[in-house]
């Protein structure tokens, strides 16, 4: 096929547009590409082949730092779920792949060289500065967990301000005026949003953020509890409450809390994101704000769907999260 794109002078992506009879390709070079097909022993499909073909979607699970995956808890796994059933009701097989930056490219490009019809592309690891590289595939594409805004990609993700303002604004009704902020020490995914979106409410809401009551913490459940303990042990001076980037990041903090003499939520509450497996198998369990994950997994198809159909439009895709209040949090003390 990339001798064919080369006598024809044309892209290999090109080329296989014409071969399985899609659209996207001027009459004169589908012309041209088809008689180099025909002349190479190659049979392009008609439309009568497409009609009851099984249709694939590659689902990308983009890997960077090569273990957030694992410290996610089930939210991957959420996801993929919601997808894998929209997909079989519209007709689509997913094929799932792992794959980090190097490889990234040649993966783009073979997928067009394939039956593929659409990508999935799981963004959480993915940093938006290389965004560009996913303009390049000639592919319907839809990104997840992650709002590339400088290119126009269509994505679905969480939306972070509304979401965020809600557990901010549920701690300040409860009576707090001075909450911090766990964050995490991996800038990539939701993380840039949430953070600018927890710094924005905090002024709506006319709190003032001490950069003390900031903790960076890692990822995993006990590393993120041996840097928020060293935080416990270097100062007496707390905010009454903590809102964690998300649960796992809570929980490391939780576990800190147990071997204090500070108690949750008596002295300090906290409010964690995703609502994952984690939320109710530790004590006191966690409030958090609930990702609808199976329907992100269920709208990035729905949108993929719409785009191999030919709607050009790019689109972001913001689903709400929603409080759930257990046990770690309750008014300060007076």
């Amino acid at each position: 096929l990339k001798e064919i794109a080369e006598l024809a002078g044309v892209s290999p992506a090109t080329v296989s547009l014409v071969l399985n009879n899609r659209s996207g390709v001027s009459d004169s070079t589908r012309a041209c590409v088809e008689e180099l097909l025909l002349s190479h022993g190659y049979a392009v499909r008609g439309k009568e082949d497409i009609r009851y073909d099984k249709r694939n979607i590659l689902f990308i699970r983009f890997r960077g730092s090569g273990h957030l995956f694992e410290a996610v808890d089930d939210f991957y796994e959420r996801i993929f779920d919601g997808a894998d059933a929209s997909a079989k009701l519209l007709g689509y097989t997913i094929t799932v792949t792992n794959i980090n930056l190097e490889g990234l490219p040649q993966l783009l490009k073979d997928a067009e060289l394939q039956n593929t019809d659409g990508i999935i592309f799981f963004a959480s690891e993915f940093e938006p500065v290389h965004a560009e590289m996913l303009t390049e595939t000639s592919l319907p594409l839809v990104v997840v967990d992650s709002r590339l805004l400088e290119q126009p990609i269509n994505s679905v993700t969480v939306e972070s301000m509304c979401s965020v303002y809600q557990a901010l604004k549920y701690l300040y009704d409860l009576g707090h005026r001075r909450i911090g902020f766990l964050t995490a020490d991996e800038a990539t995914g939701a993380l840039p949003e949430r953070q600018n979106a927890f710094y924005l409410c905090q002024k709506r809401l006319g709190l003032e953020l001490r950069p003390q009551d900031i903790v960076t913490v890692p990822i995993f459940v006990e590393p993120a509890r041996q840097v928020f303990q060293r935080y416990l042990d270097s100062t007496h001076d707390f905010p009454t409450a903590f809102f964690a980037y998300n649960d796992i990041i809570a929980a490391g903090a939780l576990k800190a809390l147990a071997a204090s003499p500070l108690r949750v939520p008596e002295d300090i509450s906290i409010v964690g994101f995703d609502d994952s497996l984690v939320c109710t198998l530790i004590s006191p369990s966690l409030t958090t704000m609930r990702i609808q994950k199976k329907r992100i997994g269920e709208l990035a198809v729905h949108r993929l769907h719409e785009i191999i159909n030919g709607d050009k439009t790019a689109q972001v895709t913001l689903v709400n999260a929603e409080l759930v209040v257990r046990e770690t949090t309750a008014p300060p003390k007076r």
